[in-house]
């Protein structure tokens, strides 16, 4: 059993050494990261979609630790179908000063207005989840009946 083990240790080392050297150049200039452990993945006909809320960690101007929820929409087209279920969630790296403030304030983040890849130089890097087809929107609002009201969602600092 032993050497089963060290065995297995032996051949997993280089795979753990070549992802954590992929995301060394990164390492530097992350300033936060966004997370989504699990979203709700649905498709009707040619529009496909995920949505889910995860969490938001990064540095406000203060310098002080900060999170806040943050509901993400992601989207696309594929082939016609239809159904609805449970999806893996996404990280992405935040790079960008201003994006990071802009999440920190709940300010609605269209994919489109920023950079995102999952090479540098970007404003986001875009770790796990999101395929280079689809689009997303991070800090979307849960129900249409918030776009009336001024719901404002304030981070938790320390």
């Amino acid at each position: 059993m032993l050497k089963l083990t060290l065995t297995m240790l032996l051949i997993m080392t280089p795979f753990a050494s070549v992802q954590s050297k992929e995301m060394d150049h990164l390492s530097g200039a992350v300033i936060g990261t966004l997370t989504v452990d699990n979203m709700t993945e649905g498709q009707l006909m040619w529009m496909k979609g995920k949505v889910g809320e995860g969490k938001y960690s990064g540095l406000d101007q203060q310098g002080r630790h900060c999170t806040i929820n943050v509901p993400v929409i992601i989207g696309g087209f594929s082939e016609a179908q239809l159904g609805i279920r449970p999806s893996k969630g996404i990280k992405i790296a935040i790079t960008s000063n201003e994006l990071n403030y802009a999440l920190l304030s709940g300010r609605p983040i269209n994919n489109t207005d920023w950079t995102f890849k999952t090479t540098p130089p970007s404003d986001g890097y875009i770790i796990s989840g999101i395929e280079p087809s689809e689009q997303f929107i991070l800090n979307s609002r849960k129900r249409w009946i918030s776009w009336f009201l001024d719901e404002k969602v304030t981070p938790s600092c320390v």
